[in-house]
Parts: structure tokens; C-alpha cells; sequence
């Protein structure tokens, strides 16, 4: 399952102030994270309580490929008449994808953590976030457009 952040602020997100965030709500996380001049562009997660580990990276909306993708979400929530809802798909300026990679027969979920991530991440860069299969949300968690 992919949770994405459409965020609208040009700034990443700063590496240790997520996790210090992440370490707050009582998620016990750690993380290494790569970039290059324009910030980071990938962070490897470890939550050892659940065993698992989240793949988290970070896109410019100018990187190749990256608009047209913009564009067919925007497409998607004009098909299904949320309108009011594209304007923060069409600023979206940076994007963030987090895939969690855990054990099949993992004892702790890991969605409640992923969650949070969405919330500070669309929180810092004034955005929304998604959820496969779930839809698109606000920062308080409210969901503002569902999925079938």
C-alpha cells in the first residue's frame, strides 16, 4: 500500500525534526536519509516494534514525469466531481511516497505510524495526503474525497 503527501511548500521537510515528530507521537523510528542539493530525496525508516521498514521519498513537482502524475490525480478528482479539492493537487510542489515494508505475519500494525507521517508531512508543506484504497485526507485526518 503507497500513502502519498501532495505538499505545497518548496522546503523539505527536515530529517530530524520528522523523526524527533515521529519520536513525540511514541513512534519509536530511526532513519537515514539521502539527498542532493535540492534536499532529500530518500528516507529509509526502521519502526523495530512492528519489525518493519518504510520506504519514504521525496519528488519535486518539476522532476520529469512528476507533473503529467499530478495531473492524473487532478483528472481523477474532477471525475469524480471534487473539484474543490484540485487546486491543492495542481500547487502541489513537492510530493512524498511512503511504502511500509512489513512481515506478512507482523504483529504490530504499522498503519497508525504511517498515518501520523501523512499528518506532519501535509502539516510542514501545507498539503493533503492519500491512502491507497482510502482516499484523500486533511491534516487533522478528516477525509475530505473517499476511494471505491
Amino acid at each position: 500500500m503507497y500513502y502519498r503527501v501532495f505538499g505545497t511548500t518548496l522546503s523539505p521537510v527536515a530529517p530530524a525534526a520528522l523523526l524527533d515528530a515521529m519520536q513525540r507521537a511514541g513512534f519509536a523510528i530511526t532513519g537515514h536519509f539521502r539527498g542532493d542539493a535540492q534536499g532529500w530525496f530518500r528516507g529509509d525508516l526502521v519502526y523495530p516494534l512492528a519489525d518493519a521498514r518504510l520506504e519514504l521519498q521525496r519528488f519535486l513537482a518539476t522532476e520529469d514525469g512528476v507533473r503529467a502524475e499530478l495531473n492524473t490525480w487532478a483528472a481523477w478528482l474532477e471525475s469524480v466531481h471534487q473539484i474543490d479539492w484540485l487546486q491543492d493537487i495542481i500547487s502541489t510542489t513537492q510530493i512524498y511516497t511512503l511504502q511500509p515494508v512489513v512481515e506478512e505475519d507482523a504483529e504490530v500494525p504499522v498503519d497508525d505510524l504511517c498515518v501520523a507521517l501523512c499528518r506532519y508531512l501535509a502539516r510542514e508543506t501545507k498539503g493533503i495526503f492519500q491512502i491507497d484504497g482510502q482516499g484523500f485526507f486533511m491534516t487533522d485526518g478528516k477525509r475530505i474525497v473517499g476511494e471505491s
